[in-house]
């Protein structure tokens, strides 16, 4: 038998605290998740926009034609010797460079126009016989447009010294 004043409360439950219904929670992380997406793509779209803006290359609509004299020759020659033996290539390549400074000297450039740039060595193996290919590089850079055009019109005549001048010797 039941008392009406017992505290049985076991049929009755005790309102919810939340004012979500359980529903909502579950909505919670797609929205979190529709947030970062829209958050991302307007990262994205910054980032296009930047890069646009952060372009600055120059359009040109038209036809004109105008010359340019440089301000700054660069001439970059490239030249090897190959011998049975590394010190016969590497003196090879020492009086190529003294012809090549020579060269230039007779043309009126000064000495520190023209500077080494790099050398390379390659050692080849043919049936047990070596051989010692020296590659150096020398550029020639200078103001004096007129003297550097002059030069590259004669630079056979570092060739007639012996001077084995590789392919891209060339001025820029």
């Amino acid at each position: 038998m039941r008392h009406e004043d017992s505290d049985d409360t076991a049929g009755t439950q005790a309102p919810s605290a939340s004012f979500l219904p359980r529903r909502a929670f579950g909505l919670l992380p797609v929205g979190i998740l529709a947030g970062a997406l829209v958050l991302g793509g307007w990262f994205i779209g910054d980032g296009f926009r930047r890069a646009k803006v952060a372009d600055r290359a120059v359009t040109v609509r038209g036809l004109s034609e105008r010359e340019v004299t440089a301000d700054l020759a660069t001439w970059t020659l490239a030249y090897s010797a190959t011998a049975g033996d590394m010190a016969s290539a590497q003196a090879s390549v020492d009086r190529d460079s003294q012809s090549i400074r020579a060269f230039f000297a007779e043309l009126g450039f000064p000495a520190d126009a023209l500077q080494p740039t790099g050398v390379n060595v390659q050692t080849f193996n043919n049936n047990g016989v070596a051989t010692f290919t020296v590659r150096q590089r020398m550029t020639l850079r200078t103001t004096d447009i007129d003297r550097a055009q002059k030069a590259v019109k004669r630079q056979f005549d570092l060739v007639r010294r012996g001077v084995m001048l590789e392919e891209g010797s060339g001025m820029a």
